[in-house]
């Protein structure tokens, strides 16, 4: 296992990278968002936060990193991120993102943006980019108005609006066929699965996919989720052919976990660290628990995790660690 280490980044200059669009930056990395590697494994995009008082602000920028974790350049955009959510296309070269209150494509080696709709909440975007998922309603408002966007109109138009009790702020997941599941708490939690029409096509019970807490992988039809039940806690797997779920992770609660995209490495962080685990054989190692604020993202080859860092009370950095399969 290699550990990269990075001492708090001050990447001080002008020259533009990446095709003249992303510029460097004097920056100080105090908090993240989410991180998403390039297809290729080349690097990553992320939204950071660079203020130097306030942490947890949630008002992040765009930060363009390299396979090492080292910070490469930013990507301009008119406003600040505030949500953590940041969804990219299979090449990474477009993001779905919440600006502000409005919601953003943007095109990642100009900085381009297009605006889509204005004054929403996003919770999730199909993989292609084709479809996202946002309310116009109040944070903590018990009853919201979903509306489902088709962004690939000439104009993004509202495919179907409703209404839906207790859904939580930082869930979504896209899962297939059109299909995408948000967490619910009305008595019970569970995450409810819908098409881009809004109907009500299957549910899953004691389960949530809060942020960072839910993995979908097309390969094996498998839908990965954080057990809401009060006696078995963990991560479960849905196979939604056969139907079976099954108990993946127990013992410690998963803070986050990511899986990768063939379906064969599942790496958690919990309070002790971050551990990966053969999907197949269940098999566990553990890989670290040097200073993780928090995350755990797999590069696209399942060899190597990315993970966010606290270099002190403040500052946050983001290392990168190769691991060898249980």
């Amino acid at each position: 296992m290699r550990s990269v280490s990075l001492n708090r980044l001050l990447l001080i200059g002008t020259l533009a990278l990446f095709n003249g669009c992303s510029q460097t930056t004097d920056y100080t990395q105090q908090d993240f968002g989410n991180l998403s590697w390039k297809p290729d494994g080349s690097g990553m995009y992320g939204l950071f936060e660079k203020q130097l008082t306030t942490v947890g602000s949630d008002s992040y920028i765009i930060g363009v990193f390299d396979q090492m974790g080292a910070l490469a350049g930013t990507v301009p955009t008119s406003d600040k991120a505030t949500n953590p959510n940041f969804f990219l296309d299979p090449a990474a070269t477009h993001a779905v993102v919440q600006l502000g209150p409005n919601l953003y494509r943007v095109d990642l080696p100009s900085g381009n943006q297009t605006l889509l709709t204005t004054k929403v909440r996003l919770f999730v975007a199909s993989a292609d980019l084709h479809y996202a998922v946002v309310t116009a309603s109040p944070d903590g408002q018990p009853i919201r108005t979903i509306s489902v966007l088709d962004l690939w109109s000439d104009k993004p138009r509202e495919v179907k609006k409703w209404d839906l009790g207790g859904v939580s702020d930082n869930s979504g997941i896209w899962l297939k066929n059109g299909t995408f599941g948000l967490t619910v708490n009305n008595g019970a939690i569970q995450i409810n699965i819908y098409d881009t029409l809004g109907r009500s096509v299957d549910s899953v019970s004691n389960a949530e996919d809060l942020f960072h807490n839910g993995n979908y992988v097309a390969a094996t039809d498998e839908f990965y989720f954080r057990s809401s039940s009060v006696t078995l806690s963990g991560i479960d797997r849905f196979n939604f052919t056969t139907r079976v779920r099954d108990h993946v992770f127990t013992g410690e609660s998963a803070d986050n976990f990511d899986v990768s995209a063939d379906g064969r490495i599942l790496a958690v962080k919990t309070s002790s660290g971050i551990s990966v685990l053969n999907t197949k054989t269940l098999a566990k190692s553990f890989v670290t628990n040097d200073g993780i604020w928090w995350g755990v993202f797999l590069a696209p080859a399942g060899d190597k995790l990315a993970y966010i860092h606290s270099q002190s009370s403040t500052i946050r950095d983001v290392h990168v660690l190769s691991f060898t399969s249980p």
